[in-house]
């Protein structure tokens, strides 16, 4: 779904204009976009949680040319979805996840 669609969604259900439903999704875009670069979370119940985090400098490969590169520090935007709306996941999926969280401290402890 683009912008478009979601503002002719909007306007149908809300029975909103087109014009007042673009006006509601830029007005809760502008506060959200707001929000998150003064570093406060945005807590949607029912639909997730939008919080800004820190990620630290690290090192990365270059991919074109394989050389070494210092990637830094830098403020993400993080979205945790709320369980109402994250999709199911399989018992066997949750312990293939843990299992490769296993392998990959194991490789780093060598």
């Amino acid at each position: 779904m683009i912008k478009a669609d979601l503002i002719e969604s909007i306007a149908r259900k809300a029975k909103l204009s087109p014009a007042q439903a673009k006006a509601a999704l830029n007005a809760f875009l502008k506060e959200t976009t707001g929000a998150l670069k003064k570093g406060q979370s945005v807590k949607l119940v029912g639909f997730g949680t939008f919080t800004v985090t820190k990620r630290k400098e690290r090192k990365g490969v270059h991919p074109k040319t394989g050389a070494p590169v210092i990637i830094s520090a830098r403020k993400v935007v993080k979205f945790k979805p709320a369980p109402s709306i994250e999709p199911p996941r399989k018992k066997s999926q949750k312990l293939h996840e843990a299992a490769d969280v296993n392998e990959a401290s194991d490789t780093l402890s060598d």
